[in-house]
């Protein structure tokens, strides 16, 4: 009598599906890693563009300002009154650090520039030449904190 030995024995067909299971679970993490730093790259890229946007504002509303006499620079806080291309005069506008959101405030109106603030810091040290520089800290993805710097120029005094 012949025996046909053609096939798989259990013990095989065992193992086949055990090396395709841990296969499959290390295929697995590689693509949640891999989906979760895309979307921490993502996450980033949003930031440091609402980072960005939130000191072109600031710079844009810096050059209407009246008169250097009129800035005031604090700790994380900036007032000025400002005279724009109509002409007309809006006072007591301020940018200011409240929670984690930077806000412009104008006519008495605010406006929420960005979020996630961790830090707003005016460094004053070259306000003799004209300039100021803004140095925001905010938190990204995974926690992770991001620094974005601006220097913006003060407004030149009229000569008369």
């Amino acid at each position: 009598m012949t025996r046909n030995n053609k096939g798989f024995t259990l013990i095989e067909l065992i193992t086949v599906l055990v090396l395709i299971g841990i296969i499959g679970v290390f295929g697995g993490l590689f693509m949640v890693r891999m989906v979760q730093s895309y979307k921490w790259a993502e996450d980033n890229a949003h930031l440091a563009q609402k980072a960005q946007v939130a000191l072109t504002r600031m710079s844009v509303e810096m050059a209407y300002a009246d008169s250097v006499d009129e800035v005031e620079l604090g700790n994380d806080v900036i007032k000025f009154d400002a005279i724009y291309p109509d002409n007309s005069k809006e006072t007591e506008n301020k940018f200011e650090l409240d929670g984690n959101f930077l806000i412009f405030e104008k006519n008495n109106i605010q406006h929420n520039l960005t979020d996630r603030v961790e830090s707003f810091v005016i460094d004053d040290s070259q306000l003799s030449d004209g300039y100021f520089t803004v140095t925001l800290i905010m938190k990204g993805a995974n926690n992770a904190q991001k620094t974005f710097v601006k220097t913006m120029a003060l407004p030149e005094e009229d000569e008369e």
